[in-house]
C-alpha cells in the first residue's frame, strides 16, 4: 500500500483504508490515502505530509487560506488549503473564473459554498486564468478530499513573480494556522 510506505498513520486509519479498498476498489484507496494524509495535516505540519504526496515544486499561501503552487512548467495551480476545506465542511458548489480573464492580487475570482458556509476566492497574485479544473464539474467534493492535488480550482499564469515572495511559505503558513 502506498500509505503504509510513504505516510505514518494510526493503525485505525490504515484499517479504514484497507476496508475501503475492499468496498470501493483501488482508485478509491488512492483518494482515501490522500484525504487521510491531508486530514492528518491539521494535526501536524503540512510540510511533512507533502513529502509523501506528488506535488510541491513551489507553494505559497495567503492569509485567506488559499494557495498558489507553481509547477515546473511555470503554470500555477490555485486553490484553497486543507484547513479552509475542513473549516467549510462539505463543499457543494464552486464558482470558477473565466479562462483568459486577468485578475489583480486580491480581486474576487470565484466562490465556494458548503453545507455550513460560503467563501470567496481571491487572486493570491496578479494572474491570468489558463484553465479551470474540469474534475470539479459534478465532483466538488474533490476540494475537500484533495485540495492540493485533484481539488485545485484553476490554473493560471502568474503575472508578477515578485508577489509570490510576499506570500507565506509552508512553515509560515503552518504557524499562521496554529495561531488562529
Amino acid at each position: 500500500l502506498f500509505c503504509s510506505r510513504s505516510c505514518s498513520f494510526q493503525s485505525s486509519t490504515m484499517q479504514h483504508l484497507v476496508r475501503s479498498t475492499m468496498r470501493f476498489g483501488a482508485s478509491k484507496l488512492a483518494r482515501g490515502c490522500v484525504a487521510a494524509v491531508r486530514r492528518q495535516s491539521s494535526m501536524s505540519s503540512m510540510a511533512s505530509m507533502a513529502r509523501g504526496v506528488r506535488f510541491m515544486s513551489s507553494i505559497r499561501f495567503t492569509e485567506d487560506h488559499e494557495y498558489v503552487m507553481v509547477g515546473d512548467d511555470g503554470v500555477a495551480k490555485i486553490g484553497i488549503t486543507q484547513h479552509a476545506a475542513d473549516e467549510l465542511g462539505d463543499i457543494v458548489f464552486v464558482e470558477l473564473p473565466e479562462v483568459g480573464e486577468q485578475y489583480d492580487q486580491g480581486d474576487v475570482t470565484g466562490s465556494v459554498e458548503s453545507t455550513k458556509a460560503a467563501g470567496t476566492i481571491y487572486a493570491p497574485v496578479d494572474l491570468e486564468v489558463v484553465d479551470v479544473n474540469p474534475e470539479l464539474d459534478g465532483e466538488t467534493g474533490l476540494i475537500n478530499s484533495s485540495p492540493l492535488d485533484e481539488g485545485f480550482l484553476f490554473t493560471a499564469k502568474v503575472l508578477d513573480d515578485a508577489q509570490l515572495e510576499e506570500l507565506m511559505d509552508q512553515d509560515a503558513y503552518d504557524q499562521f494556522v496554529e495561531e488562529q
